[in-house]
């Protein structure tokens, strides 16, 4: 008698590759055949993790429509079988897909568009943690400047994108015509406010800035970011408002301080 894991192992091997072991596992009649049988667990478990996906990025499958993004599932299930307990993650690396794609090689919107969505999701779902406010900054030492390290809230994400997939997002959200693609190179930071998730746009030296310290540069590094577009004079003076700026978002969770950095 087959065990319990050798039966699941022949019927997934069916499902996800077309394997036949499982065929003597299925009682046949004379009106529904063994391979029906099979093709229907099959297409049960295809449609069900298409499903997943379209809840994951709905707005990707807006702008492919149901064929083609039935084609995009079984395509990424091929390459990237579901791995995980909770269907709440599969797709976690399908803009990765998109990207290297040769199928959608020509349209990079789709890519980006796919990153902004699941930067949505795992705002809205990210776990808990504390956030400060801009007050915070007038209990920092002088000496502490240098050396801070802040550490950011889970639910943050900054996306750096080269095309339009925030405007194609914005017009497909009001049930309006999506924009064509088109370059609009740019930072953006995607967080949660309460249990709503937010994004907008970051100024090139803010995201330089943000980047450096999410890399874990101390502050006083990071600073020297900004230099591309500001004078050493002026360059601690907005790089401080601009921390100022992410406390009052809710964006930090901590100020720590890495002495000898």
């Amino acid at each position: 008698m087959n065990g319990l894991r050798t039966i699941q192992q022949q019927l997934s091997a069916h499902m996800r590759h077309g394997d036949m072991q499982a065929a003597d596992l299925i009682v046949e009649t004379a009106s529904v055949p063994r391979a029906t049988r099979l093709r229907i667990y099959a297409h049960a478990y295809i449609a069900r993790l298409e499903e997943v996906l379209r809840s994951n990025y709905p707005k990707l499958h807006l702008v492919l429509g149901d064929e083609d993004f039935m084609t995009l599932t079984q395509d990424y299930l091929a390459a990237h079988p579901s791995q995980r307990r909770s269907v709440r993650w599969l797709g976690d690396t399908l803009a990765d897909f998109l990207a290297a794609g040769e199928a959608y090689a020509e349209a990079p919107v789709l890519a980006e568009l796919a990153r902004l969505e699941w930067a949505l999701g795992t705002a809205f779902d990210a776990a808990d943690a504390p956030t400060l406010s801009a007050a915070a900054l007038g209990e920092l030492a002088d000496d502490d400047w240098p050396v801070l390290a802040p550490r950011f809230h889970p639910a943050l994400t900054v996306l750096s994108l080269q095309w339009n997939a925030i405007a194609v997002w914005q017009a497909l959200d009001k049930d309006e015509e999506p924009p064509r693609p088109a370059e609009a190179a740019g930072g953006w930071a995607v967080w949660r406010d309460e249990l709503v998730p937010h994004f907008r746009s970051l100024a090139q030296d803010e995201t330089a800035l943000m980047l450096a310290l999410r890399q874990g540069e101390v502050f006083g590094a990071a600073c020297e970011k900004l230099l591309v577009w500001h004078s050493e004079e002026e360059a601690p003076g907005i790089a401080a408002g601009y921390l100022g700026r992410w406390l009052a978002d809710g964006w930090i969770s901590a100020l720590d301080t890495k002495p000898g950095a």
